[in-house]
């Protein structure tokens, strides 16, 4: 964080940015050509109240690539839009300037992806590597998948 940011955090601007942000989020529900039965406002401020949840998640609670964590950003009560009903969704931060090795067992299941993306649904970040190919091992149901950079040490 630079110093005005935190200065901004210090002196409570940061959150007053956000809650003027979240203002204007929640004006988008009462604008022009949107439907404006009970129903449909109702729902637009749940929807909303819910990616609000999921971003808070995301970003302040799961946001570390140096302790990455699995969490689930899509679910039966939250969803992002465009989620399939019978897929299992973890998310986790990573970087690609680190290395990581997930381990564990397949168990039951017959298709497994796990995909690296640089970026965001809004589009690329500027500045952001997306990580190396993995690797993926698999023997008599217990996985390994590694992503692996050159520079990183090798942690046992």
């Amino acid at each position: 964080m630079s110093m005005s940011e935190l200065d901004a955090l210090r002196n409570g601007q940061l959150w007053e940015d956000f809650c003027e942000s979240l203002k204007s989020a929640g004006a988008e529900i009462l604008a022009e050509g949107v439907p404006a039965d009970d129903l449909s406002i109702a729902e637009g401020y749940r929807y909303l109240t819910r990616l609000l949840r999921l971003s808070l998640e995301k970003h302040l609670e799961f946001s570390d690539p140096a302790c990455p964590q699995f969490y689930s950003l899509s679910h039966e009560t939250a969803k992002i839009g465009n989620d399939n009903p019978d897929n299992f969704y973890q998310n986790c931060a990573v970087d690609g300037q680190r290395s990581y090795r997930i381990t564990g067992n397949a168990g039951q299941v017959e298709y497994l992806s796990i995909e690296t993306k640089a970026g965001s649904f809004a589009g690329q970040v500027q500045g952001v590597r997306p990580p190396q190919p993995l690797s993926c091992a698999r023997h008599d149901r217990h996985l390994a998948v590694q992503q692996t950079h050159e520079s990183s040490p090798r942690r046992g």
